[in-house]
Order: structure tokens, then C-alpha cells, then sequence
């Protein structure tokens, strides 16, 4: 149980057991004679009771919708983890009564409908967002421009169309984690205005975003991921990218990026931190870029790092970015953190010429 001055609040108590009875889970239960805030996945204010965290993350909760939370009055919930579960019909509006929330986690349900406007009242408490893989639908939501605190967003997995925002740009300066992957977003990438965080990454990967990659990232030095794979990119690589002192994660696949890689005449600092790097499925030409390989000090030391070492010249391997991690080369700690758990290169379905460089031979394990 956890440690605690004071009882939870009997409004809140029979909040949640209202909750409880307009669901059914295995993995719930809730004793009733026991105080809430020893309740499995219910977390108290140690001084004043009141439930400040209700996470019932993988609960195997089935339902609708939830009709009984909104009756959970308290303006103390910071925390709601609901994902993993078989929640089902419209995007719950009673969520935007909770005004103190700062990580609100409805991904891997059946959440169907659009993002609603009344999520802008926690416009100002809100951190993470992560709706990932449900059914939702409709537009980019403008109000999340707004946000003025958010930090982590993920909305990847779902069914949203259209264009992107140009808003989009503007929340770059605040934002650590974007994620709209594997939606239908079409048109061109918005440009990232001003000062860009992005500090863990930008993912836009599975759309059909045309254009080239946007020069404006060049703002948002900082980031570690990039993967704008499986779009409708065109243009030459963008070799300013390799600039980016800690960027893990470069994927350019499947787009229709066409001609030479070329290098910048400074080679010394070029991708130093590159443990993943993708532009298989494209138009490149000519010869393979042996500097760039040069440069891949992350890839290359194995001793430092001993990560299992792939490199791809004719296949396609399988694998996938997923917000919480699992089974994928990439995993996301607490929002803040991430961890590489293959390093690869794979540059499979182009149009170069000639030999394979030794560099790649001598410092990885070749698939071919």
C-alpha cells in the first residue's frame, strides 16, 4: 500500500468503483474495503488523499466508451493511463474536464472519432499526449498548436488526413518528441520556425508528405531521430544533416530521393553519433558514399558499443518505431531517453556503381 496521511476521498473512491462497474477486466480488483490508495494502479497525494494518478495501463479493460470517469471530480489527476486496452467508440470528451493532467496515454485501444476541441482547456498542464494506434480520424488537430506545454506527442498509428499545419512549426520550439507516423498526411513538410527542440526527435515516416526534406531543420540541431521513410520525397540527400552532432537515427527510405550523394569538403564531424542509417527504396546513383562511412564512429566501435551489427545492400529488413518499444531497434524510456537496440546500414533497391567500400567490410557484419 502505498504511504499515505490521509484516505482517498470517498467521492473519488466511488468514482473509480463506478468506473469499475461500467467495464469488465480480469486485471482489476479493486478491494472495497481497502482504502483507494492502495488500490492496484491508483496513486495518492501523500498528504491530502485526494488520487492523483489512475493507471490501468494493459488492464485488459473492454467497453464503448467510458461513461463513469467523468464523475471523478478531483482537479488532483495528473496521471491517465488507459492504453493497451479494448477501449472502443469516441475519443472520451470528459478528459477535458481534468485541468491539472500532465500525461494522458490512451494508445493500443479502438478509439475511433476525431481529436476533440475541448482537449485545449489543458492547453497549459499537458506534457505527453500519445493517442498511438486507435482509429482516429480527421485533420491535424490546431488545437494541440496551442499547447503550450506539451513535450511528447505521438499520434502515429491512426487514420488522420490532410495537410500538416503550418502551426506545426511553431511547436517545434517546445516539443522533445514528435510522432505522426503512419497516418495519411499529404503535402509538404511545414518549415520549423525559430529556435527547434526536438531534443529526442522528429518522426513522419508511412505518410505521403511530398517535396524535399525541409532545409529548416537545420533549427533543430539537437535531435536524435529523423525518419521521414515511406513517403513521397523527392530532391538530392540532404548532406547537411550529417552537421548533427547527436543524431542516432537517419531513415530515408522508400521515397523518391534521386542522385549522387555527395559530401561536404569538412569530413571530420560528419554523423558522429549515426547508429542507424536508412535510404534503401530510393533513386541514389553513383558511386557509394565511402566518407560518410568514414565518419560512422558509432557504428564502427564495436567494443565501446556492443550492439548487434546489420548492414543491408540488397534486402529489406523489418522493423519499426514504436512509442513504448517493443521488439524494435528503437525504445523510448519514460518519454525522455531512448536506447538503440540494433545499429544498421542499409542502403538496399538504389542505383549505385561499383564495389562494396572496405570501410563497411572491415567494421561491420555484412548482409548482402
Amino acid at each position: 500500500m502505498n504511504g499515505h496521511h490521509h484516505k482517498c476521498p470517498d467521492e473519488q473512491r466511488d468514482a473509480l468503483l463506478l468506473f469499475k462497474q461500467n467495464i469488465s477486466s480480469v486485471n482489476i480488483n479493486w478491494e472495497t474495503r481497502l482504502d483507494c490508495c492502495g488500490w492496484i494502479g491508483i496513486t495518492c497525494d501523500n498528504l491530502t488523499g485526494d488520487v492523483i494518478s489512475v493507471n490501468l495501463r494493459d488492464g485488459n479493460l473492454q467497453g464503448n466508451s467510458i461513461t463513469s470517469l467523468p464523475q471523478f471530480t478531483t482537479n488532483k489527476l495528473q496521471y491517465l493511463y488507459l492504453q493497451i486496452n479494448g477501449l472502443q467508440g469516441s475519443f472520451p470528451t470528459w478528459i477535458c474536464n481534468m485541468k491539472h493532467l500532465n500525461d494522458l496515454d490512451l494508445s493500443n485501444n479502438s478509439i475511433s472519432g476525431v481529436v476533440p476541441q475541448c482537449l485545449g482547456n489543458m492547453s497549459s498542464s499537458l506534457e505527453s499526449l500519445n493517442i498511438n494506434a486507435n482509429m482516429i480520424q480527421g485533420s491535424f488537430p490546431t488545437i494541440i498548436c496551442n499547447m503550450s506545454s506539451l513535450l511528447y506527442l505521438d499520434m502515429s498509428d491512426n487514420n488522420f488526413h490532410g495537410v500538416i499545419p503550418q502551426c506545426f512549426g511553431n511547436i517545434t520550439s517546445s516539443l522533445k518528441l514528435i510522432n505522426l507516423g503512419r497516418n495519411n498526411f499529404y503535402g509538404t513538410t511545414p518549415k520549423m520556425y525559430g529556435n527547434c527542440d526536438l531534443s529526442i526527435g522528429l518522426i513522419l515516416q508511412g505518410n505521403m508528405l511530398e517535396g524535399e526534406v525541409p532545409r529548416s531543420l537545420a533549427n533543430c540541431q539537437s535531435m536524435k531521430i529523423l525518419d521521414l521513410g515511406n513517403n513521397r520525397l523527392n530532391g538530392t540527400f540532404p548532406r547537411w544533416l550529417g552537421y548533427f552532432q547527436k543524431l542516432q537515427v537517419l531513415i530515408l527510405r522508400s521515397n523518391n530521393l534521386h542522385g549522387t550523394i555527395e559530401t561536404p569538403s569538412a569530413m571530420e564531424f560528419l554523423f558522429p553519433s549515426l547508429s542507424v542509417f536508412d535510404i534503401s527504396s530510393n533513386g541514389f546513383v553513383g558511386r557509394l558514399p565511402e566518407k560518410y562511412f568514414e565518419c560512422f564512429n558509432a557504428i564502427k566501435d564495436v567494443d565501446k558499443e556492443p550492439k548487434t551489427k546489420f548492414v543491408s545492400i540488397s534486402g529489406l529488413p523489418s522493423y519499426s518505431i514504436n512509442f513504448l518499444g517493443k521488439e524494435s531497434y528503437l525504445n523510448f524510456f519514460d518519454s525522455t531517453s531512448i536506447s538503440i537496440l540494433f545499429t544498421f546500414i542499409d542502403l538496399s533497391s538504389n542505383k549505385f556503381e561499383e564495389e562494396i567500400p572496405n570501410v563497411i567490410v572491415d567494421t561491420t557484419t555484412t548482409s548482402v
